[in-house]
């Protein structure tokens, strides 16, 4: 089974997403800001980490907490979502793989999750099939 994180400051948001992402039968976790998203990384890496720049209190730690993911885990994919292309440029400057406009289009981003998601199971499997040689 897949993982996905979810880092929204809105638990209303974080419901929503845990409801849609476990229709496609994802394993879904969810943090309300970036310390607890990065413990919960560590506790079980995940093949997708979505997280709304904004919906985390202060765009630095958004920021931040995405850099520090990339570091932990350096071939995670990272959705972010943002309002502001300002902070959708820094995103992607500090690790982010995709970055999307809010509002979103809830059908499009899990179309969009699931080909990340689908990635992230190619890559694993692949390095698994390496170490085996």
């Amino acid at each position: 089974m897949m993982h996905v994180l979810v880092i929204d400051g809105e638990p209303v948001l974080r419901a929503a997403w845990k409801y849609l992402l476990e229709e496609r039968a994802y394993a879904v976790h969810l943090a309300g800001n970036g310390a607890e998203g990065l413990e919960l990384c560590r506790e079980r890496v995940p093949d997708l980490v979505i997280m709304d720049v904004e919906g985390i209190p202060g765009v630095s730690e958004g920021l931040s907490t995405i850099e520090m993911v990339r570091m932990e885990i350096p071939e995670v994919q990272i959705l972010v979502l943002s309002p502001w292309s300002l902070d959708r440029e820094k995103a992607l400057e500090c690790g982010a793989t995709v970055c999307v406009s809010k509002p979103v289009d809830y059908a499009t981003v899990l179309k969009l999750a699931d080909m990340m998601v689908s990635r992230a199971s190619a890559r694993r499997w692949s390095s698994m099939a390496a170490e085996s040689e």
